[in-house]
Order: structure tokens, then C-alpha cells, then sequence
């Protein structure tokens, strides 16, 4: 059996929840996009465990790969909002192969430098025909984007 499962990884951020996203869902869903948002461990909906657990960037990078390895995803461009981008980039390094792009919509940039500058890099060899930090930010914001236009704008 083959599938191609083409579509978009949200990670929010701390204290947020899949909730976040519930407009851009919908839009994609209905553009013919899968979207994927899970929560983090111990918000939203998700379990909230009775034992301390380690809350690190590392940790939770370590268990969405879990997730990611799981449910077998594959070709999905992630969208990371504040916290959530530095999980994406974590995830996106080394296994470009699964996650071919990540999207960071108001990072706070607290991966690090070196990853700052390969990234800059990579944006500067390819053309940019929209701004797509600022494109996602106004569908996270405002939740408007039609469904024509997602369509027209392959992130």
C-alpha cells in the first residue's frame, strides 16, 4: 500500500493548546490539507501526569518525535508558534528526509545561533515569492485566509 501524506505539523507553545489552531484546521481541511496539532504533555487536553516530569525543550522535542515516528508521518512542513518553532527546528534537523520545512511564527529564536545562521543560509539559495512567516502569522492571528488562496500559496 502507498500513501502520501502531505500536509502541516502545528506545535504551539507553552501554556497553549491544539485549540490555537482550530480556524487554520479547518481551512486547510477544507483546501484538501491535513493538519496535525497535538498537544504537549501537560496541556490542552492531553495528560497532565502526577509525577514530575521533565518540561525541557529537549524532553518535549523527544516525545513529538515519538509522535512523528508513530503515527509514520511523513512530507509534512512543520508550523511552530513561540516555543513551538524551537521544537520544529529540533525535529527538522536531521530529518529533513520526514520534515522537509519548518515554519516559525513568532519565535522567540531561542534555538541556537549556529542553527540561525543555516537557516539564513538555506533561505538566502532559494527565491522567496511571499513572506511566509508573515502569510502564517496572519492565518494564526486572524484565521481569514480563503480556501482559493491556501490552495495558491504552497507553504
Amino acid at each position: 500500500m502507498l500513501m502520501k501524506d502531505r500536509g502541516r505539523l502545528f506545535f504551539v507553545s507553552m501554556p497553549s493548546w491544539s485549540c490555537l489552531y482550530r480556524k487554520v484546521t479547518f481551512i486547510l481541511a477544507k483546501a484538501g490539507y491535513r493538519a496535525v496539532v497535538p498537544d504537549l504533555i501537560g496541556f490542552g487536553k492531553s495528560d497532565k501526569p502526577m509525577i514530575r516530569i521533565d518540561y525541557s525543550y529537549s524532553k518535549y522535542s523527544a516525545r513529538m518525535k515519538s509522535f512523528i515516528d508513530a503515527l509514520e508521518l511523513r512530507d509534512m512542513i512543520i508550523i511552530g508558534q513561540y516555543g513551538g518553532s524551537t521544537i520544529g527546528f529540533r525535529l527538522v534537523v536531521g530529518n529533513t528526509h520526514r520534515l522537509p520545512r519548518v515554519v516559525p511564527l513568532r519565535s522567540e529564536r531561542s534555538y541556537d545561533d549556529w542553527l540561525i545562521g543555516a537557516i539564513d543560509k538555506i533561505a538566502d539559495a532559494k527565491p522567496k515569492k511571499l513572506d511566509v512567516c508573515y502569510v502564517a502569522s496572519l492565518i494564526t492571528v486572524f484565521g481569514f485566509l480563503s480556501c482559493d488562496l491556501m490552495k495558491g500559496f504552497v507553504l
